[in-house]
């Protein structure tokens, strides 16, 4: 086994071009809230007046507060702080969907200079958690546009694990935020220094055929302020080369390295446990940004049980003390809300190797290993279980609240399901436990508030398809009696003109013709009333005219008959 250190020669600073994501969820409320403002101030007032830089708010969805880049100094970054200060903390955050909005401005320009993007927040993502395709596909567009993440992890609940992780694969810094003014101000000078630091990127590595395995399996971003970490197996005990090809904003190179392995040591001791977690994904959620990084993991592993030296003790909230001055422990390393690396120490060389015999912990039946190292071969083998467990929840987590969207009544059933599997899991600690169940709890409670919202819309769709059905059979017989009354209109036209001086006619097409057109087929429409009345009309006329015509015949022969007699 080995662990690799790599840190190249520190550089003159070059221009950045900043993205600043502002944690604007319910959980920045307070003396949180008055700290991220305060660093975010800080950290702008810091930048040169080569750099660009945006801000934006995250919480559900990415509000952006200024439009395009713009200088650190100019008068649209004090809008943006003055509209991000009057921005009230609500929902939870989705930084899914922010980082990748953040990478699409950086795909649309083409300036050559140091890209980052800084995260102020706690670094949870309770609306959309991360998958490991998400994750890779995240890492895999930071190394294509050379972007960094670094991140100041602030907040009651804090994934510091989740912000190393993004800080090691990216090339990134990570801060975790402690009591008072002071440590603020440092942080954000320190995060402006880290945004203007030369990121190189890896494009390609070649490892010699001593490297058995090497994670993670593609060779971290370097840069001068920090070193980065690889831990394998080697396949023979010689000399490793090691060559890269990098690329930066400042153009490209070649990195050749050539290391020889040291003795083996107690010091590395963890290696084996380690390698074993980090070869299930790859090394994909390493949270090793550095030395300082490793070194914590080494001590989580070697002994859980230690209490911190180094927990956060910021003292901000009652809730909070869960987070500092905490027993460390395997568990809360794989979803840890207290592990942090405040600071960054470079390595003092760039080979730092060291081997473990697999024997030395092997402890099976028969072997005169003492009974102690047995109980930690079993505590270990019991750690790794609980941490695939966890994993494992996780993704059931996050296809449920997929789910959920769709087909919350299944959402349910399957985290039904997954609680039960884990109060029965042996392998969990208590306290990983009961995390872990108030975890699928919340997403319970979500789903079945889910259930009710999706019910009510079927509830509408149902009555809209009603209401459309209705809509469609009034529509059809409409169109028949539209088609009945035309024809009739055909018949009446017919008769009308036939009727002449026969006023019946006339009484036949109103009562037999345009009545029912009026009453029956289309009462709404004027053409049933015109057509009664013009019947009625001809009626009357010709029958008037056939009565004028006979007064006047009759008078005429009542004077003849009277001039006869």
């Amino acid at each position: 086994m080995f662990a690799l250190s790599i840190l190249p020669e520190s550089e003159d600073p070059v221009s950045a071009d900043v993205v600043v994501l502002v944690d604007t969820s319910a959980s920045q409320i307070g003396l949180f809230r008055e700290d991220s403002l305060r660093l975010v101030r800080r950290f702008v007032a810091g930048l040169s007046a080569d750099d660009r830089v945006q801000i934006a708010a995250v919480d559900i969805e990415l509000v952006g507060l200024t439009s395009g880049w713009v200088s650190p100094g100019s008068s649209q970054v004090t809008q943006a702080l003055e509209r991000l200060e009057a921005r009230t903390p609500l929902g939870a955050t989705d930084l899914v969907q922010a980082f990748e909005r953040a990478l699409d401005l950086f795909a649309q320009d083409s300036r050559r200079a140091a890209r980052s993007i800084v995260l102020i927040g706690d670094a949870e993502s309770r609306a959309n958690l991360f998958d490991d395709s998400e994750l890779r596909e995240l890492i895999r567009r930071c190394r294509i546009d050379r972007v960094s993440i670094s991140t100041y992890v602030i907040g009651p609940q804090r994934d510091v694990k989740f912000a190393a992780i993004l800080a090691h694969h990216t090339g990134g810094t990570t801060l975790v935020d402690r009591e008072g003014e002071a440590i603020v101000d440092a942080a954000a000078t320190a995060l402006a220094k880290a945004v203007h630091v030369p990121v190189w990127y890896p494009m390609q590595t070649t490892w010699s055929r001593s490297v058995a395995e090497a994670y993670p399996a593609v060779l971290p971003p370097l840069r001068g302020d920090r070193d980065s970490i690889v831990v394998g197996r080697l396949a023979k005990r010689q000399t490793v080369k090691v060559t890269a090809r990098l690329e930066s904003a400042r153009g490209n190179r070649v990195l050749e390295l050539t290391l020889k392995p040291e003795a083996s040591s107690s010091d590395v001791a963890f290696l084996p446990l380690f390698l074993e977690i980090v070869r299930q994904d790859d090394g994909l959620r390493m949270p090793t940004p550095g030395s300082e990084g490793l070194r914590e993991v080494a001590r989580l592993l070697t002994d859980p049980d230690e209490k911190s030296g180094s927990a956060d003790s910021s003292g901000k909230n009652d809730s909070e003390s869960n987070d500092s001055a905490s027993s460390f422990d395997w568990d809360r390393l794989l979803e840890s809300h207290v592990w942090y690396v405040a600071t960054q120490e470079p390595a003092g060389q760039e080979g730092d190797e060291g081997e473990k015999k697999a024997g030395d912990t092997s402890g099976r039946a028969g072997d005169d290993a003492p009974a102690g190292k047995l109980l930690e071969e079993v505590r270990r083998q019991q750690q790794v279980l609980a941490a695939k467990m966890e994993a494992e929840v996780q993704v059931h987590l996050k296809a449920a609240r997929k789910l959920m969207a769709d087909a919350p009544d299944r959402a349910q059933e399957s985290l039904k399901i997954l609680l039960e599997q884990v109060r029965e899991a042996p392998e969990l600690q208590p306290e990983m436990r009961a995390r872990l169940i108030d975890q699928i709890e919340v997403a319970l409670k979500q789903a079945a508030r889910r259930q009710l919202a999706v019910d009510e819309e079927r509830r509408i769709v149902a009555e809209n398809q009603a209401r459309a059905e209705e809509s469609r059979r009034l529509i059809e017989e409409l169109q028949r009696n539209r088609g009945d009354a035309k024809k009739l209109m055909e018949r009446f036209h017919s008769l009308m003109a036939e009727a002449g001086d026969d006023s019946e006619k006339y009484l036949v097409a109103d009562e037999e013709i345009a009545q029912p057109i009026r009453d029956r087929l289309i009462p709404n429409e004027s053409i049933g009333t015109s057509a009664v009345w013009r019947a009625r009309l001809m009626r009357q006329i010709v029958g008037h005219e056939s009565f004028r015509e006979k007064r006047h015949r009759d008078f005429a022969d009542t004077l003849y008959l009277v001039d006869r007699a």
